[in-house]
């Protein structure tokens, strides 16, 4: 009976340590729990005592595991949506900045429409920050052009334009 008791033990451990399906661990739960029931209680050997100490310290374990790999599974929902997120406000940035300069390309036709020359528009850099929660970009473009008298200067634009593009404020900064 004895080795029954400790042969069993130990598949229960081989179980837990291969992170088995919850079937196959219930089953050799179960056997043990049979085994341990089936045992006299005046025939209980020290040995029976420890392998079920071992027992009742797997099944805590078991529970961490389970808890791990809930924290886990939680984890990484968190991380998908991140990314997904990340996925999604990078489809808007696209859709709103050129890959090409990283121009925002209504700002850019908005400066256009302003200038004296706007055929001598050059792109200089355009920087921006954004919030999700709001859903506007800040953007500052930099860019280069002919002035009145005909002469390139660099201007400065500092916008605000919301996730669809559209350019709801404009002004010109030093």
């Amino acid at each position: 009976m004895k080795s029954a008791f400790i042969t069993k033990e130990r598949k229960l451990r081989n179980i837990l340590k291969e992170n088995k399906d919850s079937t196959s661990v219930k089953n050799a739960l179960d056997s043990l729990t049979v085994l341990i029931t089936s045992v006299e209680k005046d025939s209980l050997l020290p040995e029976h005592f420890a392998a079920y100490d071992s027992f009742d310290s797997i099944i805590t374990n078991r529970l961490d595991y389970e808890e791990s790999k809930t924290w886990l599974r939680d984890m990484k929902a968190r991380e998908n949506a991140a990314a997904e997120k990340q996925a999604k406000m990078d489809a808007v940035i696209s859709s709103v900045f050129s890959a090409w300069d990283g121009s925002c390309r209504n700002l850019e036709r908005s400066i256009k429409t302003n200038m004296n020359d706007p055929d001598s528009y050059k792109h200089i850099e355009t920087r921006y920050s954004y919030d999700t929660d709001e859903g506007y970009f800040d953007v500052i473009t930099k860019f280069r052009g002919r002035n009145g008298f005909g002469g390139m200067v660099v201007n400065a634009v500092k916008a605000k334009v919301l996730f669809d593009g559209t350019v709801e404020s404009a002004e010109y900064i030093n």
